[in-house]
This record gives structure tokens, sequence and C-alpha cells, in this order.
């Protein structure tokens, strides 16, 4: 099924979306009425800012990386940067590839773009070099599919049959910008060299990518992205004494573009908010930051700040989980916040009029950076998709572990033992009861050995460009629970787009009943009757009891990693061997098999891999894993 039908939508207005449904509305009007405005600009004339000498960009705003940093990750920044000068790049798994645009846009059909535009574009154009060839800002460089970089950017079909709209709008978040600007500090000799690269690779987007035109303004979350690394690598690279007056005036009247259609198209959705809001702020943010002397600059900053540290208050809980019960989407949406707060603590000391974070957006982000370490390596519960905002390494705070942390709001629990890490997961779906980016992961575990992940989540290959398979990763049967033999723990639309992103709500009610240092009690009701599951947790064991009652046929899964040697004896015990570890799993009756899989290691990366499964012959099972070395 491609669309979603009119009944699944009746229930879903009824359902998660009913507290929003005022709010949704209201925000569809507002939309709207942007994208008619936006439109009849667009026909009377450029979609381009024209530079001013009215105002221009601050610098030294943002610090660049210690001096222990750029020894550290100063070779493989370099690396990377000279794939980069190449147009080489890997996206999202995509494998390395050459980036190279077909032609400048103006160079085939235009209709409808009005002839200010195209102007302005050829204008920007002759700012690069003349041997330049242009980069592909369109393209899925997997399935082969570009799409239309002249198509107006609310008419641009983000889902299409086996092609991913996520790759070129990855590409187009400009991730690559800062890691030239610091190829520039770790290679002072060619330093010419390395702002030559960042300056015609954002000249290339600006002129690529007219405001308002493709697929890099389609989603308000790739432009918030985009502006604040394309301020930063600016900013860095000012502070290393590179620059000239053109770029300057360049990018100022993108900071504007940027923001303008940020404000116009911002994804509040109505209340039911997400990362893609917090994206939004991200880049509002630097764009209020930077451009001095522009009238609006000022009132976006005011406006972003505010709504961040309401944000904060709504899509952290209390126990410093994110709200949309994915580990991955932590990870992405603290990034923003994190580096918001150093940005806007730098930028106070130039000007202490700017609005800044008060003690509880402080707070929150401690509690947030504790989440943060617990699940550091990332155990890739819920959906992930390896996004972030500035897509650099060791970037981000993060606390030293406990041994025991529990998560009730979150739904999870994490042990740090000498030889182990055990993770127990059980909550809610998360974005007030849409599901967007949950699995059903309820009672379900990971267990990671000596650095080496032995029991898994099954990750996130895939969005749209495999229906399929992005339903089979968040679906029971590849999550180390109990799975019942027909049924899934929470049920999500039959369709293709949307339905992708939703649950039909939680109906499984998971819930932590008590968790401590060595047990952990928990329940959902997702099946026909209650699943229940029990651990107890010691230094090199965990032992863990499962209840169902139900009618259907159930199994105990456990996935295993790739990499692990899975060795079934006829005695009832399995022996799993990876490359430093052997963990021993036995169980209290019932057959065992195995059945093969696939998981994600991350987003566009899948791998062959194998659940073990123990049958249940009533309705309860006992079994233990054994840490043996």
């Amino acid at each position: 099924m491609y669309g979603m039908d009119r009944l699944t939508r009746i229930r879903l207005t009824l359902g998660p979306a009913r507290p929003f449904i005022l709010g949704k509305l209201m925000d569809r009007l507002r939309l709207g009425r942007a994208d008619r405005e936006l439109r009849a600009r667009a026909a009377e004339g450029s979609t381009y800012t024209r530079p001013s000498t009215l105002w221009n960009l601050k610098a030294g705003l943002a610090p660049t990386p210690p001096a222990a940093w750029i020894d550290l990750h100063g070779p493989a920044i370099l690396a990377r940067a000279e794939e980069i000068a190449r147009h080489r790049f890997d996206i999202l798994g995509s494998g390395p590839y050459t980036s190279a645009a077909p032609r400048w846009w103006w160079e085939g059909p235009t209709a409808g773009i009005h002839a200010d535009t195209i102007v302005d574009a050829r204008e920007r154009a002759a700012e690069l070099p003349c041997d330049h060839v242009p980069l592909d800002w369109t393209l899925d460089p997997v399935h082969g599919h570009r799409f239309d970089a002249t198509a107006w950017y609310a008419d641009v079909k983000v889902v299409v049959q086996k092609a991913d709209f996520k790759l070129p709008h990855e590409f187009g978040r400009g991730h690559q910008w800062p890691v030239c600007a610091l190829a520039a500090l770790v290679d002072q000799e060619r330093r010419d060299h390395w702002y030559g690269v960042l300056r015609a690779q954002i000249i290339d987007f600006i002129v690529s990518c007219p405001p308002q035109y493709g697929p890099q303004w389609t989603v308000a979350t790739g432009p918030g992205i985009r502006i604040y690394n394309m301020l930063l690598a600016w900013d860095w690279a000012r502070q290393s004494g590179m620059g000239d007056g053109s770029l300057d005036a360049w990018i100022a009247a993108s900071v504007v573009d940027h923001a303008e259609h940020i404000m116009a198209t911002r994804e509040w959705s109505g209340g039911m908010r997400n990362s893609h809001y917090l994206a939004n702020l991200f880049g509002l943010v630097a764009c209020g930051l930077y451009l001095d002397g522009y009238a609006e600059a000022r009132s976006w900053l005011t406006f972003a700040v505010g709504e961040l540290d309401r944000e904060l208050r709504i899509q952290f809980l209390d126990d410093g989980g994110n709200f949309e019960a994915s580990t991955g989407y932590h990870r992405h949406c603290i990034d923003f916040v994190e580096h918001v707060t150093a940005l806007l603590d730098a930028a106070v000391v130039q000007d202490d009029t700017i609005p800044r974070p008060g003690p509880e957006w402080r707070r929150r982000l401690d509690v947030a950076r504790r989440f943060l370490a617990a699940v550091t390596p990332n155990p890739l519960i819920g959906d992930n998709d390896d996004g972030m905002g500035v897509m650099l390494p060791d970037m981000l705070t993060i606390p030293a572990r406990e041994p025991f942390m529990h998560f009730p709001d979150f739904g999870l629990t994490v042990w740090h033992r000498p030889s182990f890490r055990l993770t127990a997961r059980c909550g809610p779906i998360g974005q007030h009861g849409k599901g967007g980016h949950a699995h059903n992961d309820q009672n379900s575990i990971t267990l990671r050995v000596d650095d080496e992940d032995v029991v898994i989540d099954a990750g996130t290959f895939t969005y749209g460009a495999d229906p399929r398979r992005r339903n089979e990763d968040r679906s029971t049967a590849v999550h180390s629970t109990l799975v019942v033999q027909g049924l899934e723990q929470n049920d999500w639309p039959d369709d293709s787009v949307e339905g992708l992103f939703w649950m039909m709500g939680d109906r499984a009610k998971g819930t932590i009943l008590s968790a401590s240092a060595t047990t952990w009690d928990a329940v959902h009701r997702g099946y026909d009757r209650p699943h229940s599951r029990q651990l107890v947790v010691t230094d090199d064991m965990i032992e863990g009891a499962d209840r169902y009652d139900g009618r259907h046929d159930a199994r105990v899964c456990f996935h295993i990693a790739p990499a692990v040697g899975i060795d079934i004896h006829q005695e009832g015990r399995v022996v799993l061997t990876g490359r430093t570890c052997t963990v021993e799993l036995t169980w209290s009756g019932g057959a065992v098999d195995t059945v093969p899989a696939s998981c994600a290691p991350g987003y566009g990366r899948t791998l062959p891999s194998t659940i073990v499964r123990l049958h249940l012959d009533g309705p309860s099972m006992t079994w233990r894993l054994r840490v043996l070395g």
C-alpha cells in the first residue's frame, strides 16, 4: 500500500493526534499561507537575497577545537578533507562516490523560475574557478535517483519508490565545510588551498540550490543544520586568518535566505514536534548571532532561544532521556543543544545583551548528558539515522558512567559491570504517543561484552527507500525479547509514506515495575496476554524469567551480532563466541533454533545476522547468559 487510507487517518486523528488537532490545523493554515507568500514573491523576482553593505557577519564566536583535539583527530580530518577536495563522499552508508552534477540547473528546463533568480545564480557562479565541476546536491547515490533541482520546495516528492530522500538531504547539511576549515589548522602550509576548497563548495551550494527550489529546501531541518555548519566553517576560517569580502557578502545574504525560509516553514507540527524542530531552532540561533546589522536578526535569536528553552522541558524527559524513545535521536538532539549552548556562552563575551541559557536549561542539559553516558556506545534502541548537528568526533560532553543507571521516564535500565554492559528496555513509544521513531522493543535487552556487541538491537537500515525493511527493523521479531507468532507489540499503519513514522497508539503500555543494581521487573500488554520479564544481574551473569500465558506460540529471542559465532550443543546450551569474548546461553526446556536476519549498525548499512530462538513449551521459561571470558 502506498498511501494512508481514510479510515487509518481517522483512527490516528482520534488517537495519538487528538490532543493536537487544533494545533495541527492552525499550523497547516500557517504553512499554507507562508507557501503562498513565498510563491508570490518568487513570481515577482529572484528568490535570492541581494547582499548589502548595511549588514555583515561577526567572527570569533565559535572557539576552534583545542590543540589536544587537533592532535588527536588531525590526521583523520586531513584525510577526510582530501576526499572532500576531490568531491569524494560517503553519505549514510552509500560507499565512496564522486559527486558531479551533469550540468548547472539553469542549463536545463527552468519553467516557473523567474529570470532574476537565474541571473543571481549565474552572478554567484562567476565566483567559482573556471575549471570547477558542480557538485550534485540532488542525487541519491545508492539508487541513482535525482530529485528535481528546479521543483518548488513544497512540490518535491520526498517518498519515491526505490530512492532515499535522506541521502541528498544529509549531503546538503554541509558537514563537509567545518572539515575543510579544520584542515587549514592541521595543514598550515596549504592553508590557502583548504580555504579555496571551502569557498568553492559553499558557493557551489548557494549557486546550485536557489532558495525555495529543489530538495535542499523541502524539509526545514536541512536548512537549519546547513546554515549552522556554513557559519561555523566560515568563523573558523576567519579565525585562522582566511577569508574575503566577496564570500562574506554571499554568506550573509544566504543567512537571510535560510532564516526567512526556516521561520516560514518551521516544523512545529502543531505541537507534535520532534528533532526537526530542534534543528530549525539550531540554525536560527546561528543566523541571529552571526548576522550583524540586519533588522530581523535579533528577533530570530530571541525566538529561537526562547523556544529551545521550552523544548528542553518537552523533548527531554525528567530522567534525561529524549522523548522520541530512541537512543540515536537522543544523541542527535543533545548535539544540537550542546553546540548552541557553547555558541551562546561564547557570544555573550562580545555582546552581553543577547539571550542566554538559564539555570533550568543547564540543569536539564546535565541530566541529558548523564543519559548519553549510559548509552555510549549507542545500543541502537529505537530508530537511528546517524544524524548530528555537527559531524565531528568527540564534540559532546559525556560524564563518567555509573554501575547502575535507571531511566524510568524513557523506560531504560543500564548496568555497567566490569566485563559487560546490559540494557533492558520497557517504556513509552514516545512523541506524545505517535511512536515515530520507536521500535517494538518492549522487554528487550542488549549485551555488550568487552567492547564487543553480542546481543543486539536490529538498528535502522532505511526509511522511505524500502518500506518493507523499515517495518522489519522496528518489528518485535528482530528484538531480543519474547516474540509471539503472528502478533506485534504495537501496530503501525499499512502504508508506505506517513505510516512509516507512526504507531497506532501505545497498546503495549510497557512499564518497568522495579529496578535495582541486581534485579529488574517489567511488563507490557501488547499481546493478547501480558508479557512479563524479570532479570537478575551479577558480575558475570544475567538470569532471565519470561512469562506469557496467551493462546499463541511464543519464543524467547536473542538477536546475535554478525561477528559472533553460534554453536548449539545437544545438552541444551548455546555458546556465543566473539572476537574477544565467550558467552554461554542456557535455558529451562524447550527447543532451540536459529533464523537468518539482518541488522543495521548504521543507517544505510546492512549486515547478515542470526536470531537464536528458544521455544516456550509452557507459560514460562527461565534462561541464563553467562560471560565466560
